[in-house]
């Protein structure tokens, strides 16, 4: 045949099990009576994954171009309940030198030695109401990241496989028959593929993606330090002000590593298949590699200042001024945001993709408050009388936010860069040509529309699509609108004995109903790019309740 599917894994309930070993030590010194030293080393051991239901886990090494398999050999056809198998053993597979038995039950990542984390604190009280604390800490991503990995693994890279080329089921047991029974016969693995060139000749008969890793993964690593600074005022008042940073290191690192190393490696026009031989793995075009190699860093200054609860009043404000920086955000990009498939524009070049995370929001300003209104039995003012019944015993709080909006990706589609080759399946990786101000306004239907409105978020005609090249525009640039929202309560209290009241209460959320727009379209050459089709924030919700308490 021409072309056909790839095989797609079994369905079926996959169980893993593994470990977490982990000892600490801690230390107190007081090395003066307003001076404490703390100090602590942790250590974890994470012995190696294992499938628990008799599957063999596989994987790849991308860059040496092997298939890893989980087992000493392919379970033979005459071996009941271990179909699939391959008739003829392994040598009848195209490509067998790439296939490497690694005499494991599983290739999930090893097993990680390396996982000391010291930490250390001190807290110095340098006047009776002024206190400095500082730290450092080394701290792993262990269990998450471990099962996740583990479950992309096992399940997507199981032993057996039970379809073939053509999406059909294959030398596997059909009505309680064994493949190779009486109205089961064997389908040889070359009677499927035939006799294909090597290196294989467009179009490439290898369609399926998936997902691997690397089978020298560490577990992500993260130096956490900070520096902070309370003063105590009087009336119960407390001013914070601290700096806190980190550097991450080892994180997860995914994209199309499956990929020419760089853009339209031989000058040729992408009918060409040249770029799809140079593809580390061409027999699985679509996968998606996962490396422990990125990094990342934050650096943050935080204030707050509050207002311990006294005469009837509590508050609280702070603000955080930071940035974060990283080179892909979240585990396997899944953090990424509007646009987050370009992020990696080039998987071989992580310095190129390095830039603010799409988490990153440089402000963030919150206010907080409760206060007990002072009228009514007992309080300063309207203590008595009929004021007092109806005055009395209100309480209202509210809660305020504004902050910076989020950053936001720009993306081009097609293989632009012609790392893939005809017909190949990696995509819209890439970003645009930066070329004007993306914030100039834009012409629509002969009238200028100001940027950063609904319409025109941003000029797309600032962008141009790059020609066998990735673009030069760089990671989430550009920002969406800020946010800010207000909810607002107001409660009336009926104490009716000294165990029962009633309370009345009014809440609205989005209080002034601000109307947050939404991000933009995100694709260069599409015409929702730079047009807003949404909102952000939650319509003004109001809502009465009543409370009763014996």
């Amino acid at each position: 045949p021409s072309s056909f599917t790839g095989e797609l894994p079994q369905y079926a309930e996959v169980f893993f099990r593994f470990n977490v070993w982990a000892g600490y030590l801690e230390d107190e010194w007081k090395v003066r009576p307003n001076l404490t030293v703390n100090w602590g080393l942790r250590y974890d051991y994470l012995p190696k994954i294992v499938p628990l239901n008799s599957r063999l886990s596989n994987g790849l090494n991308l860059f040496s171009q092997q298939y890893l398999i989980g087992a000493s050999s392919v379970p033979a056809c005459t071996t009941p309940f271990s179909d699939p198998c391959i008739p003829g053993g392994i040598s009848t597979v195209p490509f067998n030198s790439q296939i490497i038995f690694t005499g494991q039950r599983s290739v999930t990542p090893p097993a990680v030695k390396d996982n000391w984390g010291p930490r250390i604190g001190l807290a110095w009280q340098v006047l009776q109401n002024t206190v400095v604390r500082a730290g450092y800490g080394l701290f792993y991503d262990t269990v998450s990241a471990r099962s996740q990995y583990a479950q992309n693994d096992i399940e997507a890279m199981s032993w057996p496989w039970t379809r073939g080329f053509n999406g059909q089921p294959i030398n596997v047991q059909s009505g309680g028959v064994a493949p190779g029974g009486p109205g089961n016969p064997l389908t040889p693995i070359t009677a499927l593929v035939g006799n294909f060139p090597n290196p294989v000749v467009q179009p490439n008969p290898w369609t399926q993606g998936g997902f691997a890793d690397s089978p020298d993964l560490k577990d992500a690593r993260s130096q956490q330090w900070n520096i902070d600074v309370q003063r105590q005022f009087r009336g119960g008042m407390m001013l914070d002000v601290a700096y806190v940073g980190s550097k991450d290191t080892r994180l997860d690192y995914s994209g199309h590593a499956n990929a020419a190393p760089h853009a339209n490696p031989t000058g040729t026009p992408a009918s060409v298949i040249d770029a799809e031989k140079l593809m580390p793995f061409m027999m699985n075009p679509g996968l998606t590699y996962s490396q422990s190699i990125g990094i990342a860093n934050y650096n943050a200054l935080e204030a707050e200042f509050q207002k311990r609860w006294s005469g009837g009043l509590l508050m609280l404000v702070s603000y955080t001024w930071s940035k974060s920086l990283d080179d892909s955000s979240g585990w396997f990009n899944a953090e990424n945001g509007t646009g987050g498939g370009s992020v990696v524009q080039n998987y071989f070049t992580p310095k190129q993709n390095y830039g603010q995370s799409a988490y990153n929001v440089p402000h963030l300003f919150t206010w907080s408050t409760v206060y007990d209104l002072p009228f009514g039995r007992g309080k300063r003012f309207f203590n008595h009388g009929l004021l007092s019944w109806v005055l009395g015993n209100w309480e209202a709080n509210y809660v305020s936010l504004a902050r910076s909006g989020r950053p936001f990706n720009l993306a081009v589609n097609g293989d632009i860069a012609n790392i893939s080759g005809s017909g190949g399946t990696v995509s819209g990786y890439g970003r645009p040509n930066l070329v004007g101000d993306p914030y100039s306004p834009c012409t629509i239907n002969g009238a200028q529309i100001p940027a950063r409105t609904q319409s025109c978020y941003f000029n797309p005609a600032a962008f141009a699509l790059p020609v066998a090249s990735f673009g030069n525009f760089g990671r989430d640039v550009l920002r969406a609108q800020p946010f800010f929202n207000l909810d607002f309560s107001l409660m009336k209290n009926f104490p009716l004995t000294e165990t029962r009241s009633i309370q009345l209460r009014f809440e609205s959320f989005n209080t002034l109903n601000f109307q947050i727009l939404g991000d933009p379209g995100t694709t260069i050459g599409q015409s929702s790019a730079g047009v807003i089709q949404g909102i952000t924030s939650t319509p003004r919700q109001l809502q009465l309740a009543a409370k009763i308490t014996f």
